[in-house]
């Protein structure tokens, strides 16, 4: 006795809802950035554990990134993948130069924005 079987499974039309992507990609700037002050924060006060600190962000971004890439109805492997990269790129560069702020002028970036901001008042 032979039985029909249907095979037929989700397939990803390859689309993306490009309005809805540029409306949420800014989310995924934000989140970005704030991984790498976070990163930045915990290497200049000593939390920095050399593999759980960048994995821990590293999930951080990647949740933001599925996140907008969901919620965007981005079906296109190619752009969610080319947009988590540019997310993750952008902790690490945003992190390589906040730490480089703190060395530079001795605190972390939000003590010299506060610095800043109590000096143009004057």
């Amino acid at each position: 006795m032979e039985t029909e079987r249907n095979d037929e499974c989700y397939r990803a039309s390859g689309k993306a809802a490009w309005l809805r992507l540029i409306l949420l990609g800014p989310f995924l700037l934000v989140a970005s950035i704030v991984v790498g002050w976070g990163l930045s924060t915990a290497f200049v006060h000593g939390w920095y554990y050399r593999i759980v600190t960048p994995a821990f962000a590293g999930i951080v971004v990647g949740v933001a990134t599925r996140w907008v890439v969901g919620l965007s109805h981005c079906r296109n492997k190619g752009v969610a993948a080319v947009l988590g990269g540019m997310a993750g790129l952008l902790a690490f560069v945003s992190y390589y130069h906040m730490h480089m702020i703190a060395g530079i002028t001795g605190c972390g970036i939000g003590s010299a924005c506060r610095r800043l901001a109590g000096a143009s008042r004057t």
